[in-house]
């Protein structure tokens, strides 16, 4: 975990939702970036995640991928990430 209790948040429902979409299809899920080397800013810096899978998406989970996307972004902006 992070040292951010909101970016914990959201990392936590994030993975966990992207386990429920992928499923058997996720290798991994992997933080990187400015918020896993110690250089995070909360006012400007972006959440990096890479994703391993055993095969490419499917049609509907890219589509599953994209409006959680929408649904994590409409959370935090709001500060209601659970």
């Amino acid at each position: 975990m992070t040292p951010y209790q909101d970016i914990n948040k959201i990392l936590s429902s994030m993975a966990n939702s992207i386990q429920d979409i992928l499923g058997k299809n996720l290798v991994g899920l992997y933080l990187f970036g400015s918020l896993s080397y110690g250089d995070f800013n909360p006012n400007s810096s972006d959440i990096d995640l890479t994703t391993v899978l055993t095969q490419p998406l499917n049609n509907c989970e890219i589509e599953l991928i994209k409006q959680l996307h929408v649904q994590i972004g409409d959370l935090s902006k709001n500060g209601k990430i659970d």
